[in-house]
């Protein structure tokens, strides 16, 4: 088996708690960068490149719109950013990768998606 290609990967820290229903989600990046996320990357032979990050407003400055479709205008607002802050970094030829918090652990999401690049998937590694 050939060992994996390097590739920069590019981190997009997401910050929001409003669909969540739970305060502290939005701590998900802080922790996984306390973790030591980035080391682990460039352990495994890639470069990290911050592309930035995405901050929801709060429950208490954020209008809550329609009950049942509670924050929808910033949650989308918010969607938006991050799509593209990922493709700006894919269009660098990076691996965007997601960092964003869900209750009890934080996430990571790779940006990878045939829909949004128009090819077709392939591993990366």
């Amino acid at each position: 088996m050939e060992p994996a290609m390097s590739r920069d990967v590019a981190l997009v820290s997401v910050s929001i708690d409003l669909g969540a229903g739970r305060r502290g989600v939005d701590i998900g990046p802080s922790a996984l960068r306390i973790a030591g996320i980035t080391p682990a990357i460039e352990s495994l032979g890639h470069m990290v490149r911050e592309i930035g990050t995405v901050t929801a407003g709060g429950f208490e400055t954020t209008d809550e719109g329609e009950v049942r479709t509670r924050f929808l205008e910033e949650i989308v607002s918010v969607a938006v950013r991050v799509g593209e802050m990922v493709r700006a970094g894919m269009a660098e030829g990076c691996l965007p990768l997601i960092l964003g918090g869900t209750t009890p652990s934080p996430s990571v999401r790779s940006g990878r998606s045939p829909n949004t690049t128009g090819r077709s998937a392939k591993r990366l590694g």
